[in-house]
């Protein structure tokens, strides 16, 4: 059989397995649920991905053989292909063939995308997605615990791990390469959709044709926004999340208008692993943590509930630090991070002014403040411009 013939057969075998295990376990969970069917979709897709953390970070734990791996997704299949008229069911209903839609054209112009991308620069940007790569293959082969990433330079704590962990379940499948990687990050990535779908609805509720014109003009913008496809195809962990981000948000949004704890217990499950995905989300963590308090202290929720919705949140991200604190200590699992250590070297005047200028380097591209791009050692003009333009969007 031809070598293209075969990888052609596999990315697609990859795909039905990513979607299978990035829907299936979500959606029986949530069926029998009294949701509406566009956030029944979403938190099928959230806890869908929860469930493969879990249980990838669980197979790594007791060192699985990788048959294992291809056994569970192989199990997930066969309980959709026994629930398969309920699922085409809801499939078929029509916001949510919608969505569905809509999603896969991003899906395919991401695609498109990709088939462009034969190199990844950046400015001096190339190793994050090598090292998350690394990472990833790290908890497919057990490798040893006292690795460095990046040519020796971070510890495994120095990240957190939610998104390697997912797509090292997925490697599992196929063979080890940085093509497999990128497509199962890619596709992880577009998920984004969802998460800016389900703002939406929650903002358009009840509105269907508003809904309809409006989710499609957002996947448009989605498609040609700088930011959100240079996130995508250059892959590693921002998109997923800002998918927990954004499920947590619209999630909170509907809490408040059905007056239901159960979507803010959702809210902050999702917040926890949005942070286990990118430590940059904490702020939005905080601004949701300020508004839960502030509705507690004027009753408009129990205590009860403000307790249970952090302690969802700590029980999810504490699946990682527990597991961090016994096998690398305390120390190198809350100073390994970058960010950390910049912070705890500073003083707290040092750190407030670090982060005002943080602010103002994300509104005001670089170009617009007199920094020189010297790290643009670039002789191809086209290339020059690449750079330029990724560090003005980054």
């Amino acid at each position: 059989m031809p070598h293209h013939l075969i990888t052609f057969i596999t990315v697609n075998y990859l795909a039905v397995v990513i979607f299978s295990c990035s829907f299936v376990p979500g959606f029986l969970f949530v069926r029998r649920r009294d949701y509406s069917g566009p956030f029944k979709l979403f938190l099928s897709v959230s806890l869908s991905l929860m469930a493969t953390f879990l249980l990838s970070f669980l197979l790594y734990m007791v060192h699985a053989p990788q048959a294992i791996y291809k056994l569970s997704s192989l199990f997930i299949m066969c309980l959709a292909g026994l629930n398969i008229k309920e699922i085409i069911l809801f499939l078929n209903k029509p916001i949510i063939k919608r969505l569905t839609s809509l999603y896969f054209i991003l899906f395919f112009w991401t695609g498109i995308l990709l088939l462009f991308t034969k190199h990844y620069s950046g400015g001096m940007w190339w190793g994050d997605w090598f090292e998350h790569y690394e990472r990833a293959l790290f908890f497919k082969e057990s490798l040893p615990k006292d690795i460095l990433f990046l040519r020796g330079k971070y510890h495994l704590t120095a990240r957190p791990p939610l998104v390697n962990i997912i797509v090292s379940y997925f490697l599992a499948h196929v063979k080890n390469g940085f093509y497999y990687y990128q497509i199962i990050t890619a596709i992880l990535s577009t998920f984004v959709f969802f998460g800016a779908a389900a703002v939406f609805s929650a903002i358009q509720r009840n509105k269907d044709k508003q809904t309809y014109v409006g989710l499609t003009f957002l996947t448009v913008l989605l498609c040609f926004n700088p930011c959100v496809m240079q996130n995508i195809t250059y892959v590693w962990t921002r998109q997923v999340a800002n998918l927990f981000v954004l499920l947590a948000v619209s999630f909170y949004l509907v809490g408040v208008q059905e007056r239901k704890g159960a979507w803010s217990f959702w809210a902050f499950l999702n917040l926890g692993m949005a942070v286990l995905a990118h430590y940059s989300v904490v702020p939005y963590f905080l601004c949701l943590a300020v508004i839960e308090i502030y509705f507690l202290i004027v009753r408009k929720i129990t205590l009860k509930r403000a307790m249970g919705d952090f302690l969802v949140f700590a029980g999810v991200v504490s699946i990682w630090f527990i597991w961090a604190f016994v096998q690398y200590g305390g120390s190198e699992t809350l100073t390994s991070n970058t960010s950390v250590q910049g912070f705890s070297s500073m003083s707290f005047q040092e750190n407030i002014m670090k982060i005002l200028l943080n602010v103002r380097n994300t509104i005001i591209p670089y170009f617009l403040r007199g920094v020189q791009p010297l790290f643009f050692a670039q002789k191809n003009q086209l290339a020059f411009i690449r750079n330029a333009a990724f560090m003005a969007y980054q």
